[in-house]
């Protein structure tokens, strides 16, 4: 058989090509270390199995490269997290292909606690074990778009607070890192901003919908929560010489018209309308 042919062969049977051409894995590291006196393998291994303008040889390559993404930098958020003198736990959801699909695994990822509560080991353990653990993660992760979301006291029948930041390493998700609280806060608005911080240092990403509400001034918060009382108390608590009954909260939706929130049906059609775009704008109304 010739040469040319068994090269075909063995091509052929490659999961994925190199974007690097004949240059080799090896010789690619090798350069790293002569240049800048260090070198990943998986940041190596990205550059080979990515093209020039930044997208992935195939899909494989992008899945397997999110299945073996290395986890220090969750590891180093979790280790500098300031749990303010608090009970919590944070694990993290690492992203994995399943056939054409994917799912999510707290299984042999970064995991850390304060203080060792009964209620956050025994909810530990559902999430190794308790397949529905999972499957709420996965259902209210599409309900929010992929954005951050949180589940506080102000949520119906919530006996453990929970604060859910997807991680994202450029477009795709990587994972989910989870905090969870023996009993629901108030907010977690803050947990996130120095999350979403800390993400950005290790050269990650998260997502979240913001708003921005304006009456004469205009502030702005995440939108961790698409129940109305969530919107109305960060309304009020930011303008605090509002009147909470003499006022209207207020979005023009695309068909430019004036609509009012008073709901949560309201602020979930105020959601929807945005067009999964990750600001929405809102303004107040004297009645």
């Amino acid at each position: 058989m010739k040469q040319s042919v068994k090269n075909a062969s063995n091509i052929s049977k490659q999961l994925y090509a190199t974007a690097s051409g004949s240059r080799l894995y090896a010789q690619m590291r090798h350069e790293d270390m002569r240049d800048i006196g260090t070198s990943s393998m998986l940041k190596d291994w990205k550059k080979m199995h990515t093209k020039k303008g930044g997208g992935w040889v195939n899909e494989t390559a992008e899945d397997d490269w999110f299945s073996a993404m290395d986890p220090a930098g969750i590891e180093n958020i979790m280790n500098g997290f300031d749990f303010q003198e608090r009970a919590a736990l944070l694990q993290y959801w690492r992203r994995i292909p399943v056939g054409s699909k994917w799912t999510l695994t707290v299984e042999g990822q970064p995991f850390f606690t304060n203080e060792a509560t009964n209620g956050l080991i025994n909810y530990r353990r559902r999430c190794l074990n308790d397949v529905h653990c999972k499957q709420c993660l996965l259902n209210d992760l599409s309900v929010y778009g992929g954005k951050a979301y949180q589940r506080a006291l102000g949520d119906p029948n919530q006996f453990m607070g929970q604060l859910v930041v997807p991680v994202y390493e450029g477009k795709k998700l990587a994972g989910v890192i989870e905090l969870t609280t023996p009993e629901p806060e108030e907010d977690y608005a803050d947990e996130f901003l120095r999350l979403s911080i800390s993400l950005g240092r290790e050269g990650l990403a998260t997502k979240a919908l913001t708003v921005k509400v304006t009456c004469g001034d205009t502030i702005r918060f995440p939108l961790l929560s698409n129940g109305i009382n969530y919107l109305w108390e960060n309304v009020t608590t930011r303008f605090p010489t509002v009147n909470h009954q003499s006022f209207l909260i207020k979005y023009v939706n695309r068909r430019h018209k004036s609509i009012s929130i008073s709901s949560d049906d309201d602020l979930k059609a105020c959601i929807a309308d945005s067009n999964n775009s990750f600001q929405i704008r809102m303004f107040i109304e004297p009645i």
